[in-house]
């Protein structure tokens, strides 16, 4: 339901986190996602306890971790963290770990893990049993649909407000900006101006041979 509900893609990023960390009782979750300019997998949201100083050998370890499971594509459970002599050397006091790989349509764009299984009590330890496995692939399979809905949402936004050829704020962008700050100047107290110019035969550029220089021109202003 909270997945569901999120207004923007941050706000889903947290309740993804959050709600695994949550449901599977797990000490820090994190939630890397690809970013599509450059290919590479980014921290969207990290959920748990630990401190500023703490939190880079944290995601050393759950780099380490994502490397694997991007690599071959699958789950990855490691029951003890410290007899892995890759994972080990980053976050010793992590005993369990979790990676899930998110896929759209056949391809994956990000992975999911929790480190670190909550203890019932402080004499003992735990760690990821398969069934907390098949419980973050059943999760994840939530996450997928809601991340797919929110940015289809947002990409529809972003084109009934944003011009095509130029990538501009179209005239629904401009009417919104100006509505607020009408609002803006009159909670303040201040006047409101508005100035506005038009480019002689920019249709006639637009069709012609210079069209995309004529463009360029439009992107610049």
């Amino acid at each position: 339901a909270r997945l569901g509900s999120a207004a923007d893609s941050a706000q889903l990023h947290r309740s993804i986190t959050s709600s695994a960390a949550m449901i599977l009782e797990a000490e820090h979750a994190v939630l890397r996602l690809q970013d599509p300019a450059t290919g590479r997998y980014q921290i969207r949201s990290y959920f748990g306890s630990a401190e500023t100083e703490e939190q880079a050998p944290l995601l050393e370890l759950e780099k380490a971790l994502s490397i694997r499971a991007l690599s071959i594509r699958e789950p990855v459970r490691v029951v003890d963290v410290r007899a892995d002599e890759e994972l080990s050397k980053h976050r010793p006091d992590v005993i369990s770990a979790m990676s899930w790989p998110l896929r759209r349509d056949g391809r994956v764009f990000g992975t999911l893990s929790l480190l670190g299984k909550v203890a019932r009590d402080a004499l003992t330890s735990e760690s990821f049993a398969a069934q907390d496995q098949a419980l973050l692939g059943r999760f994840a399979e939530h996450a997928q649909q809601a991340l797919e809905q929110v940015g289809e949402r947002e990409r529809m936004r972003h084109q009934r407000r944003f011009d095509e050829l130029t990538a501009l704020p179209n005239a629904t962008y401009v009417g919104e900006r100006i509505e607020e700050e009408i609002a803006r100047a009159g909670a303040r107290g201040r006047s409101f101006a508005l100035v506005r110019f038009r480019l002689d035969g920019l249709a006639e550029l637009l069709s012609g041979p210079d069209a995309t220089s004529a463009e360029h021109l439009v992107v610049s202003l």
